[in-house]
């Protein structure tokens, strides 16, 4: 029988209590300000702490409510197990504080069986950057299932076989599925430097350029932990016709914590037609 992955970070990247969680969340979508975008293939949040870069996802998850969808497949990578290409979350159900979001078994299943798409349930145990998702998907779509998927490999190679991966399975059903791609952006750099930097891999994403946004991290210009679900987003929207992306907010911690020494740089888009 299937298990309920438990929440690991509750209390740490957001708040464990449930009412707090909910009104937390609400307000950060009920804030942001976007335009009108359809059809909506796509959204990158980031997925640090609520405190720091909730606002920015906020932004993400605005766009997507305009969305009808009835599953999301989240591309998050694997901060700290890696030695596999994609690992998909295997269980019946993820549990936050707002209660459990179910896995879409059947779509999980058909991914189980391509090479590379594996379950490494050590990969999921303590990661973050999907499990920070799931309370704003539940606020927007409360009976929303998932198919949960943490790479172990960045490179573009993986990128494009993730990309028509998704398309062999999901070709069919994309008008009902949602896409989130997890990602932070810079570490550790001084403001201006992150924003400089941050602005130039902004740039490969709006103009939908997978191979000069992998040049530039290859050679160390900009830096993104989820590198990999951006390119793969951006492959598969060349695949089935979606051309365009629009930068929806930016940001970085200094401008929560007025350190302006090392910051970490927070962004939010969504791909469109």
């Amino acid at each position: 029988m299937k298990t309920v992955r438990p929440s690991a970070v509750s209390g740490m990247f957001y708040p464990k209590d449930k009412e707090e969680l909910q009104s937390q969340v609400e307000n950060f979508i009920a804030q942001a300000k976007t335009e009108s975008f359809s059809p909506i293939q796509a959204v990158i949040a980031p997925h640090a702490g609520y405190f720091y870069s909730g606002t920015c996802a906020g932004y993400a998850y605005k766009a997507l409510s305009q969305k009808q969808f009835k599953r999301v497949l989240i591309l998050a990578p694997a901060h700290r197990v890696g030695g596999f290409t994609c690992s998909v979350g295997d269980y019946r159900a993820y549990s936050t504080p707002l209660g459990e979001i179910a896995v879409d078994e059947e779509v999980t299943a058909e991914f189980l069986t391509h090479d590379g798409f594996d379950f490494h349930p050590q990969a999921h145990a303590s990661e973050h950057a999907l499990e920070v998702q799931l309370p704003f998907l539940q606020i927007l779509n409360p009976s929303v299932t998932i198919v949960p998927i943490l790479y172990g490999s960045q490179n573009l190679e993986t990128a494009h076989y993730i990309a028509q991966t998704i398309h062999t399975i999901l070709g069919s059903s994309l008008d009902e599925t949602a896409i989130v791609i997890s990602s932070d952006l810079s570490h550790f750099h001084s403001a201006v430097q992150a924003e400089s930097m941050d602005k130039h891999l902004i740039n490969h994403v709006t103009k939908m350029d997978s191979d000069a946004l992998w040049g530039d991290i290859r050679h160390g210009n900009i830096e993104a932990c989820g590198v990999g679900g951006i390119i793969a987003a951006l492959i598969l929207a060349e695949i089935t016709g979606y051309s365009h992306s629009t930068e929806l907010m930016y940001t970085h911690s200094g401008k929560v914590t007025g350190d302006n020494s090392q910051v970490v740089g927070y962004f939010s888009a969504v791909i469109h037609q």
